[in-house]
Formats: structure tokens, C-alpha cells, sequence
């Protein structure tokens, strides 16, 4: 059996991704990076739900390790998100808008430190929950493209042990993993997209629209319960 490291940040991209490489036989060990993002709470608290739920019928998903990062840049580019909200429709996808919703080198420090990870697992294998946009290009780094290139740096940074980073759903839509979820029973409704930290998700972010968006697409009722 396989070793995997697994990034997840609670949210229905990469519960979905874990939770696929677990019931493909995969030994899944997650990781969660903390870097003081606003939802972290709400994200650790999904995942360790999300975990726990399927521990119960598989034995080869380990527990959540955390990781704990002093990133104050990235907590500071995390803000921009929220100038993104409450516009509309037409704009809410345009590039620029984008440009303000992505976190710079999120991914590659992510990746990167999953890596060091691995060597305490004698593991050469890293999964995150990257999925195909259907409105336009994908972020810089969750490109399979992108994935490639840090594959080969990995396997050279690391003695030439060979990395691979696994996104099963990379050519998939969002909406395709909420079929996946809805045909496997996964515990879909458990995840936290927001951007904000609450009771409820706060329905105005990028997160939420796009996770809206998903279940009306993937045509299944969406279980998420949301402030707007």
C-alpha cells in the first residue's frame, strides 16, 4: 500500500481528494498548515469531523497532523479576499478579481512543506485538492503544468527521490466532486469553504458562490447553510 500526504484544508476540494485516494487504497496521512488564516478554526474543525467520519470503515486514514506556520505575509495577502465579495455577477469572474482572490506562492509553500513531511513518512507522494475552472484559467498554481514543474524540482532538491504530487480531480469540474461525494456517500456537507470564521458560511465570498455554484451545476440539494 502506497503513502500519500495529504493537504487538506477542510474545504470540499481536499476532504474530496483525500477521501478518493482513501477508497482507492491509498495510506493517507493529512496534513493541515496553519498560517493564520481567518477561518483556520473552522477548517481544522471540518477536517478533523471529515477524518473522524471516515476512520470509522477505513483503517488506512491516519489522524491530522497540524502544522503550525509563522507566515505573517500570508495572512496579510489572505485579507484581499474580501474585496471580492459583494460584487457582481459579470465582475465576480474577471481576472482582476481573481488576481485580488489568490494568496502569492500559497500552493508552493504548501507543497513545499508537505515535502519535508514526507521524509518523516518514508513517502514520496503529496495529494491536493486541485479541480479544472470552467469560467476561465486556472490559478497559477494549481495547474497540472505547475504540478509537473514542482515534481521535477522536489525529485531534484531531494537526493532524486522521485515526487509525485496526485490530483485525481484535476481535469475535473467542482461540480464533479460533489457527484463523487454524493455517489460514494462522503460526508459533503461537513466541509467549510468559507473565508470567514462562524456558525454558518457567510454566502457572499468567492468560496461560498463557487460552492454554491457546484451543487446547482452538479444538479444535488446543497445541505450548506449560509448567512446571505
Amino acid at each position: 500500500m502506497e503513502k500519500v500526504a495529504s493537504l487538506i484544508s477542510g474545504g470540499m476540494d481536499s476532504c474530496t481528494t483525500m477521501a478518493k485516494l482513501v477508497l482507492d487504497g491509498w495510506e493517507v496521512y493529512p496534513i493541515y498548515v496553519n498560517y493564520g488564516q481567518v477561518a483556520s478554526s473552522e477548517e481544522v474543525k471540518a477536517a478533523k469531523k471529515y477524518i473522524e467520519n471516515l476512520q470509522k470503515s477505513n483503517k488506512n486514514l491516519h489522524d491530522i497532523e497540524i502544522v503550525q506556520l509563522s507566515l505573517p505575509f500570508l495572512k496579510i495577502a489572505m485579507t484581499g479576499s474580501r474585496k471580492v465579495t459583494n460584487i457582481n455577477e459579470e465582475d465576480f469572474h474577471t481576472m482582476e478579481a481573481k488576481k485580488v482572490d489568490w494568496v502569492p506562492a500559497r500552493n508552493i509553500i504548501f507543497l513545499t512543506v508537505a515535502s519535508s513531511y514526507c521524509g518523516m513518512l518514508d513517502c514520496r507522494n503529496i495529494s491536493i485538492g486541485a479541480y479544472k475552472e470552467d469560467e476561465m484559467p486556472p490559478y497559477p498554481d494549481s495547474s497540472r503544468e505547475f504540478f509537473d514543474a514542482l515534481e521535477d524540482a522536489l525529485t531534484k532538491g531531494m537526493y532524486g527521490d522521485k515526487f509525485n504530487i496526485v490530483t485525481p480531480f484535476v481535469d475535473s469540474f467542482k461540480w464533479d466532486l460533489v457527484k463523487y461525494s454524493k455517489e460514494n456517500n462522503l460526508p459533503i456537507e461537513i466541509t467549510w469553504s468559507c473565508y470567514e470564521a462562524g456558525d454558518e458560511h457567510c454566502g457572499l465570498c468567492r468560496n461560498c458562490i463557487d460552492r454554491k455554484k457546484s451543487f446547482q451545476k452538479a444538479n444535488t440539494k446543497d445541505p450548506t447553510k449560509y448567512v446571505k
